[in-house]
């Protein structure tokens, strides 16, 4: 029996197409989307109905109609932007597996703006071996280009560049969190604290420092962390 609406016969294809919750969701979907973004959104809407399914059936929470409908309309809202962020990445991974495969002969040097309605927070940090110590400086524009703000800061007692680079990122999370500014894509020259934070399994040795990351991470609602070269933020 269906948890959600006391149909007898559950069934997949009930719970994602034929329960009175299902249906409410499509029908929500198709007016307030254009029918490509619609096609674009599937596999989170399934994943949202699955999802309202194991919360019923697991944790007794079931919401009133009126409720579940906002809650739906506010989740498309978020899948909408998750969905244009994830093909706008997907896009720029392609451009640059294409670029790998052939023999680069100038230079990218072009600063990358953030879809319309994000923040891009550009991190620099440099290191001295000798002396121990290093420094972290950022900006912050919006899509148009235009800086919204800046500033650096000194670090001393570094044992390694990666210590300079986590406690650069640390510090430009808590400046975000301050400011109360949400849908930040942090661009780091770096790759191995990229590939802690995106694909964690890859980097076991790193997991306490993973942990750090995504727990201040945890405090803004939408983020992202992308690595880019140094000589692209011009």
């Amino acid at each position: 029996m269906c948890n959600t609406c006391g149909f007898q016969g559950e069934s997949v294809n009930h719970i994602m197409f034929g329960c009175s919750v299902a249906r409410q969701v499509w029908e929500l979907t198709n007016i307030l989307l254009p029918f490509m973004e619609t096609l674009r959104m599937i596999p989170w809407i399934i994943w949202f109905l699955w999802k309202n399914r194991n919360g019923v059936l697991f944790e007794c929470v079931a919401r009133r109609t009126n409720e579940l409908i906002m809650k739906i309309r506010e989740l498309i809202m978020k899948i909408r932007e998750e969905v244009e962020f994830w093909f706008l990445a997907q896009e720029h991974w392609e451009e640059l597996n294409a670029a790998d495969k052939v023999e680069v002969t100038q230079v990218q040097n072009k600063w990358r703006q953030p879809p319309m309605g994000w923040l891009k927070y550009n991190i620099g940090v440099m290191w001295d071996r000798q002396k121990r110590s290093g420094g972290c400086s950022w900006v912050v524009r919006d899509a148009r280009g235009d800086v919204l703000m800046h500033s650096r800061k000194a670090f001393f007692n570094l044992s390694h560049i990666n210590e300079a680079r986590m406690r650069s990122l640390i510090w430009s999370i808590e400046i975000m969190k301050c400011h109360r500014l949400n849908k930040v894509i942090f661009a780091l020259e770096d790759s191995m604290i990229v590939g802690m934070v995106t694909r964690p399994r890859a980097w076991p040795s790193f997991k306490s420092q993973t942990k750090e990351i995504l727990y201040s991470l945890s405090k803004l609602e939408w983020w992202r962390l992308v690595m880019e070269e140094k000589i692209t933020n011009t």
